[in-house]
C-alpha cells in the first residue's frame, strides 16, 4: 500500500515540502507566534534558535534573527554557533561593532566560526551560503562592510 514510500525521491521531495511550508509559515509568522511555538515544547532546544537564527539571515529578516539568537543565548550563553548566528544577523542589520562583538565571543566559545569559515554551512542554495559566508566574514573583520549593500 505504501511502496511508493520506498523510493528515495519521494522521501527527499516530502521532507523538502515539509520544510518549505514550515519556512513559509515562519517568515509569515510573527516573532511573538514563533517564540510562542518555542516555548510550548516540552524544552526549548537551542537548535530551534539556530534553525530559525540562521532562517532569518538566509532570508534577509536580521532583525529577527537577532532576536531568535539572543532567546537562543538567554538559554544556553555559550553556544558558539549562535553567537556566530548573532554575529551573521548583526552583520546583515550594519551593526558591525556588535557583529564583530559576537564573533569574537563565538570564536572563544568553540571551533564553530573557524569551522564555517573554512568549510560553510549546511546550506544547499548557493545564494544563501554565499549570502551567510559573506556576513561572517565581514563579522570577522575579513571582508569590507561596503559589500553590505548585495545582502540587504
Amino acid at each position: 500500500m505504501l511502496e511508493w514510500l520506498s523510493n528515495p525521491g519521494v522521501i527527499f521531495w516530502l521532507v523538502g515540502m515539509s520544510i518549505a511550508v514550515c519556512f513559509g509559515r515562519l517568515l509569515s509568522a510573527t516573532h511573538e507566534e514563533n517564540v510562542k511555538r518555542v516555548e510550548q515544547t516540552a524544552e526549548a532546544p537551542r537548535t530551534v534558535f539556530q534553525q530559525l537564527a540562521m532562517a532569518c539571515a538566509v532570508a534577509g529578516a536580521y532583525e529577527k534573527g537577532t532576536e531568535y539568537a539572543l532567546l537562543g543565548l538567554a538559554a544556553a550563553p555559550d553556544d558558539a554557533q549562535l553567537y556566530g548566528l548573532l554575529a551573521i544577523n548583526y552583520a546583515g542589520l550594519g551593526d558591525i561593532a556588535n557583529a564583530r562583538d559576537a564573533f569574537a565571543r563565538a570564536r572563544l566559545l568553540g571551533t564553530w566560526v573557524e569551522r564555517a569559515l573554512t568549510s560553510g554551512f549546511a546550506v544547499r542554495n548557493p545564494e544563501h551560503l554565499k549570502k551567510a559566508m559573506t556576513l561572517l566574514r565581514i563579522a570577522a573583520g575579513l571582508e569590507d562592510s561596503a559589500v553590505l549593500s548585495n545582502h540587504q
